[in-house]
């Protein structure tokens, strides 16, 4: 890849930034939730429910890790569905994953963590 495809990359981004429609208020609301957990902890595990095999399992790992500000996220416990499929569009946007769960380390996603999964 050149500079000149990296700065048309960049001026695609800006003009799609500039033109599309701010956020509504579930937008914001969904990404608050998102990056203020993201913020506040160095291990961040978002899964579907409290009982799913694979999740419960980096769940346990994240327990033990004595050193690790963590937090484990169920999303089952979001009772507002609208809310809900923006938080997963939140997730999504930043992880590049639809599928659950979604482990984030400093703030950045695991991949290996969904790589898993769908093995």
């Amino acid at each position: 890849m050149s500079l000149y495809d990296d700065n048309r990359d960049t001026l695609w981004h800006c003009l799609t930034t500039l033109f599309s429609p701010p956020p509504t208020l579930l937008q914001r609301k969904a990404e608050a939730f998102v990056t203020s957990r993201l913020r506040h902890y160095n291990a961040v595990l978002f899964v579907e429910t409290a009982t799913e095999t694979f999740g419960c399992v980096v769940a346990d790992v994240l327990r033990r890790a004595r050193r690790t500000s963590h937090c484990i996220v169920n999303l089952d416990e979001v009772t507002d569905p609208a809310l809900l499929r923006e938080i997963r569009a939140a997730l999504a946007a930043k992880s590049g994953y639809w599928t659950l769960p979604v482990l984030f380390l400093n703030g950045r996603v695991v991949p290996q963590v969904g790589a898993i999964r769908d093995a």
